[in-house]
């Protein structure tokens, strides 16, 4: 998809997630007021060329995906299996936005990270410490 259709697609629900996150805040204070500023550079990248795009909107059209995404997570959540048209539309949706963004801007940080990442029975390690009779001093107790 092309980033120009991601966007159409990826602004609405990004500014409903803001619109949210500032309503979240009872629409006071830095956060809220963030949240709206957003909205604000959301809707100025509606009918720009993204070829054209400024590297402050370039960021800007990156957490467009981000926040659209975001957004239907929590729809398709809160919907359920109520209405499995809608269910499938969303995830469409959803999809096709996160598969924009990973071909315009790559996985984030936190994406990658857990990619990379490598289970540890944690319970396994901590036993086997004590078996060879190590300290366990700096390991934390519930």
């Amino acid at each position: 998809m092309h980033l120009r259709s991601a966007l159409r697609l990826a602004i609405p629900f990004a500014i409903r997630d803001r619109l949210d996150l500032a309503q979240a805040y009872g629409n006071e204070g830095a956060e809220a007021e963030e949240a709206r500023k957003a909205c604000a550079g959301l809707k100025g990248l509606v009918g720009l060329k993204p070829s054209k795009f400024e590297p402050s909107q370039l960021e800007i059209a990156r957490l467009a995906l981000l926040w659209g995404e975001q957004y239907l997570d929590g729809y398709i959540d809160a919907i359920g299996t109520t209405d499995k048209q809608e269910l499938k539309i969303s995830i469409r949706q959803r999809h096709q936005i996160r598969s924009a963004r990973f071909k315009h801007f790559g996985k984030t940080g936190l994406e990658v990270m857990c990619e990379n990442a490598v289970l540890v029975d944690a319970q396994a390690y901590m036993l086997a410490r004590i078996k060879a009779g190590r300290d366990l001093k700096g390991i934390q107790h519930a």
